[in-house]
C-alpha cells in the first residue's frame, strides 16, 4: 500500500494482481479488530470504512493491513493517514454495568441448561456453561470503553473479536443515546454512532455507559453541528 497525493493505492494478489484506489476524503472511520487468535500475540487487522461515492469496492470495509502489531498501528496510520489521528484516551464502563453484561450472556442458556440437567442423564455437566457465560460477559464488559479528543471519537467493544473504532467528528452522520427502562434506574445508556459507509450506512455502539458520559458525548458532537450550521441544537 502506498499513498499518492490524496489517494491510497492498495495492490493485492500474487497470481492475479488487483489494485484498489481509495480517496482519503471518503474514509469515514478506522476500525482495528483483534481476533481471538491474534489478540494473545498482540496482532490486529486494520480496516478503513469508506463511502460517499466511487466504485462498489470503495463503499465497504477495506483491509489496509491484514496482520499488524497492535503497538505499530498508531505509527503506521501517522505515516499514511495523518488526518485520522488515533489516540488511547478512553474511559471504562462503571462497575454497576458489569452484572448487566454477565446477565446478557447468562440469560439465554439458563432455561436450556436447566432442562438438560434435569431430563438428560449426566446433563448436570451442562452446568459448566453457566460460569463460562459469566466469564464471557465479564470480558465483554472489561473491553468496552469510549473516549474523545478534540476531533476524534473512540468506541471500543467486543463482538467475539475486540474492536476499536475511531471516527472523526466531522464524519459522524448521527449520534444518539438509547436508554431502556432497565438501564434508566442505574443511570446507564447506550451510545450509537452512525457513519456513511455503503449505501445503508453503518452504526457502532457501546452499551451501558454512564448517562452523564453519554450527555457529554452528545454535547461534544452537537458542538460540531453548532459550528457548521450556526443553529443551536
Amino acid at each position: 500500500m502506498t499513498r499518492q497525493g490524496d489517494d491510497l493505492i492498495i495492490n493485492r494478489g500474487i497470481l492475479e494482481k488487483r489494485q484498489l484506489t481509495i480517496p482519503v476524503h471518503r474514509i469515514q472511520a478506522i476500525r482495528i479488530v483483534e481476533g481471538l487468535l491474534r489478540q494473545p500475540f498482540g496482532y490486529s487487522v486494520l480496516y478503513v470504512e469508506s463511502g460517499g461515492g466511487g466504485g462498489k469496492e470503495e463503499q465497504f470495509s477495506t483491509i489496509l493491513f491484514p496482520l499488524v502489531k497492535r503497538k505499530r498501528v498508531k505509527t503506521l496510520l501517522g505515516e499514511i493517514l495523518p488526518e485520522m489521528a488515533i489516540h488511547e484516551e478512553c474511559s471504562s464502563l462503571p462497575v454497576r454495568a458489569r452484572k448487566r453484561y454477565m446477565f446478557r450472556f447468562l440469560l439465554p442458556v439458563l432455561v436450556p441448561v436447566g432442562i438438560v440437567s434435569y431430563l438428560v442423564p449426566y446433563g448436570s455437566y451442562s452446568l459448566v456453561l453457566l460460569p463460562i457465560c459469566c466469564v464471557a460477559g465479564f470480558v465483554h464488559y472489561r473491553d468496552a470503553a469510549w473516549g474523545v479528543t478534540k476531533d476524534v471519537a473512540l468506541l471500543q467493544f467486543r463482538q467475539i473479536s475486540k474492536t476499536r473504532v475511531y471516527v472523526p467528528r466531522k464524519n459522524i452522520q448521527s449520534m444518539e443515546l438509547d436508554t431502556t427502562f432497565l438501564q434508566h434506574p442505574k443511570e446507564l445508556t447506550t451510545v450509537k454512532v452512525s457513519i456513511l459507509s455503503s449505501f445503508a450506512g453503518k452504526q457502532f455502539k457501546v452499551k451501558d455507559i454512564e448517562q452523564a458520559n453519554g450527555e457529554e458525548l452528545l454535547n461534544w458532537y452537537s458542538y460540531r453541528s453548532y459550528k457548521n450550521t450556526n443553529i443551536k441544537e
